[in-house]
């Protein structure tokens, strides 16, 4: 047992924590006798320890930690046997009008010969497939491509279907429905189909005029930037804004002499919303030279953590923080289902194209052996065993990982790139782990309010005085 259990603590604290990672238990204790503990399992891990000594720490933890292990884990509890997915992503197409100088997807085709355009049809029978499997949940169904609102149609089909399933029984729950989408496509009746299902749009913009149009063009070269400010202020007048904006940060803005947090407030001054979403360009002759200092990052986070514990949650960074804290403290909380993947794409997850084919999710799309099947086709689901935690070292021996979460595509690529980062990572769960059994209860009764507003929790647990 001894090996299981991790000290968690941080000398600005008053409280620190042990942690039984067999069964995510923990047990407050002073900061000062955390230090004791942790000196008594590092002699006990080198041999140090007298035998006297190895029995009272053995006595010490078999006091305060049970003798079990968690019942189930991510992997084995996965859609099949759940009865629920979290995400369906649809890809309405593998193609896009617009030809963007940075894109990963290679104009929405990722690098696919032929473009699978998903039909009324065949939305239909996916999703009656999926009920007729077994699945009585959809959380989210999202709309991806490619740029989907060029097949808007299929798109209204399919929420009118699920709704319909809705009400007929085949749903249990009326599935949140989200789209990404270029912002260059707007219809009368897509914007009908936004306002009656309440379609949660993302939108991409690099920035102001002059940015923008050397980024995002279409296939003839010519910029979006006016394009997408007229649809922006036609959804506006409409009262369809969208939920966030999504901006590509680049050396075409270092050039222009912009920080990260000057794009940022620029596009919210642009467009009126307030929730930015600023990601480095990456793998491409336009990425940044720059590159965002790891440390300067994890310090705005931390601050940003702070700030949520505080009760103040102004920005969209501040957002994110409480959405990491919400996911370390439900896992805190968690003592039935072992965290032990990266990620949850093709096990409570999963992307299909046009033809009914199924991948984890849609950075697999471009790679055929990560094909699941088709999913009208199948008998059954199949589930994508990918890589776990149980199978790197280090994260299987992290005191972390029933926190942690990471692009698992992105790790079979390069796991030694994904796992620099890792240090990060532990920083920002320590802290949010420190901050919150360190907090009076009415702080505590605040975060879990504002989780609850933002839909991160069902209900908002009791907290003892």
């Amino acid at each position: 047992m001894i090996n299981n259990i991790y000290v968690v603590r941080d000398s600005n604290y008053e409280n620190a924590v042990l942690l039984n990672k067999l069964t995510n238990e923990v047990f407050i204790l002073t900061e000062d006798n955390a230090k004791k503990i942790e000196c008594w399992i590092e002699d006990y891990q080198k041999g140090r320890l007298l035998p006297n000594e190895e029995a009272g720490l053995l006595d010490f933890c078999n006091k305060h930690f049970k003798m079990r292990h968690f019942t189930n884990s991510v992997s084995t509890m996965h859609m099949n046997i759940t009865k629920k997915i979290a995400e369906l992503r649809l890809m309405i197409q593998l193609g896009c009008n617009l030809k963007c100088n940075y894109c990963y997807a290679v104009e929405g085709t990722y690098r696919r010969e032929t473009n699978p355009v998903m039909t009324d049809e065949t939305g239909i029978a996916i999703l009656d497939s999926i009920v007729n499997k077994g699945i009585r949940q959809i959380e989210h169904i999202s709309f991806f491509g490619g740029e989907p609102t060029v097949y808007w149609k299929t798109i209204r089909t399919v929420c009118k279907h699920a709704k319909a399933l809705h009400e007929n029984g085949g749903l249990e729950v009326m599935p949140e429905f989200f789209v990404v989408t270029n912002g260059t496509i707007l219809t009368d009746g897509l914007l009908e189909t936004i306002k009656e299902f309440n379609i949660k749009m993302t939108v991409s913009l690099d920035g102001p005029k002059e940015i923008n149009d050397r980024l995002r063009v279409d296939k003839y070269g010519k910029g979006t930037y006016d394009t997408i400010l007229s649809n922006l202020n036609q959804m506006k007048s409409y009262g369809v804004l969208p939920q966030m904006i999504e901006t590509t940060y680049t050396c075409v803005h270092e050039e222009m002499g912009l920080e990260r947090f000057e794009i940022v407030n620029a596009i919210k001054e642009i467009t009126g919303v307030s929730m930015v979403m600023i990601a480095d360009c990456i793998d491409s002759y336009l990425s940044p030279i720059n590159k965002e200092s790891l440390n300067s990052s994890t310090n705005m986070i931390l601050q940003a953590i702070r700030n949520v514990f505080a009760g103040d949650i102004k920005t969209p960074l501040e957002l994110n923080a409480l959405c990491l804290t919400a996911s370390v403290i439900r896992q805190l909380f968690n003592k039935k289902v072992r965290n032990d993947v990266h990620c949850s794409s093709g096990y409570r997850s999963l992307c299909v194209d046009g033809n009914g084919d199924y991948y984890p999710c849609h950075r697999y799309v471009e790679t055929p052996e990560y094909k699941l099947g088709n999913l009208i086709l199948d008998n059954e689901i199949k589930i994508k065993r990918a890589l776990t935690k149980d199978a790197v070292p280090k994260c299987s021996k992290c005191w972390a990982a029933q926190f942690c979460s990471s692009c698992t595509w992105e790790m079979l690529k390069n796991l030694d790139a994904q796992l620099e980062i890792c240090e990060q990572r532990k920083t920002l769960y320590k802290h949010i782990v420190m901050e919150f059994i360190n907090s009076e209860p009415r702080t505590k009764e605040v975060l879990f309010e504002n989780m609850h507003k933002e839909r991160l929790i069902k209900q908002i647990p009791i907290i003892n005085q």
